[in-house]
């Protein structure tokens, strides 16, 4: 019988690791960009409460609208699927995050 022994090098992954979540928060930035680029703009209330949060367990979240800065910016939903001139500005955002992601993680195991 043949075997072979693999060793996991500690550092190796520990830098792949920071490189992959660098990658995500990079993206997720760039995935909020777009969605206030296509977002409309009235008083700008909207498009200043993108956000990129963390919750602490590996996931991260592009928020637009909610509770922002003490303010309720209620309308996004509608905006994003209710408003003629910009519809989807949200989902246009994510189908472009879709297309791009690879750009993200190119390299991250060097």
């Amino acid at each position: 019988m043949a075997s072979s022994k693999f060793t996991w090098n500690q550092a190796t992954l520990s830098r792949v690791e920071r490189n992959v979540q660098l990658g995500m928060l990079k993206l997720a930035y760039k995935i909020g960009s777009e969605a206030q680029r296509g977002a409309p703009v009235l008083t700008g209330a909207l498009v200043n409460s993108m956000r990129v949060t963390d919750d602490h367990n590996g996931q991260l979240y592009i928020l637009i609208g909610g509770r922002f800065a003490g303010k309720n910016i209620p309308y996004a939903k509608r905006q994003e699927y209710e408003n003629k001139r910009h519809p989807y500005f949200m989902k246009n955002a994510f189908a472009w995050g879709t297309e791009h992601w690879p750009e993200y993680f190119t390299g991250v195991t060097k």
